[in-house]
């Protein structure tokens, strides 16, 4: 037999199928991404950058608000039902709430509207799934002040929002 016999064809042979398999995994991952991109939206992004800088100044004076009103809170969770207990120099006479903002999916953010009991704490139903990373925002209704803080929830620990 001869040398060219014994060669087998291209087809059968790794080399060729492994130059064709690079490129062809660019096309499908490439494929993929732009489905991807095209179907979903990316809520992160933020059409006017100048309003929330100046958004971010309002919130910076009602947080020094609550800092010179002494305003703190302490939050603590029982299965379907958030407990926050409001301690201040002054006493507090608006509907307070509370804002709930997961860190990445702006979809799960909530708010509640508390209410307050005999004790002078305030609660609310949970009827939301708050397991991850959340930045929760307490503040009266006529927003003069508020306190916040990142936390991971869920969490059996009690969470303290304010200074």
């Amino acid at each position: 037999m001869s040398n060219v016999e014994k060669e087998k064809p291209w087809y059968k042979q790794f080399w060729p199928w492994f130059v064709i398999a690079i490129p062809l995994t660019s096309v499908i991952t490439g494929t993929s991404l732009l489905i991807i991109a095209s179907n979903t939206t990316d809520s992160m992004v933020v059409d006017d950058y100048y309003k929330d800088g100046l958004a971010i100044n309002e919130s910076l004076a009602k947080k020094q608000k609550a800092k010179e009103l002494g305003v703190s809170a302490t939050l603590s969770f029982d299965n379907n039902r958030v407990t926050v207990e409001v301690t201040a120099d002054s006493e507090i006479k608006d509907s307070l709430f509370l804002n709930f903002q997961h860190a990445t999916l702006k979809t799960k953010d909530f708010s509640l509207a508390l209410k307050q009991d005999a004790s002078g704490k305030y609660y609310s139903e949970l009827n939301h799934d708050i397991s991850g990373k959340w930045f929760i925002n307490l503040h009266p209704y006529q927003k003069q002040w508020e306190v916040e803080r990142k936390v991971t929830l869920p969490s059996s620990l009690e969470v303290t929002l304010g200074y």
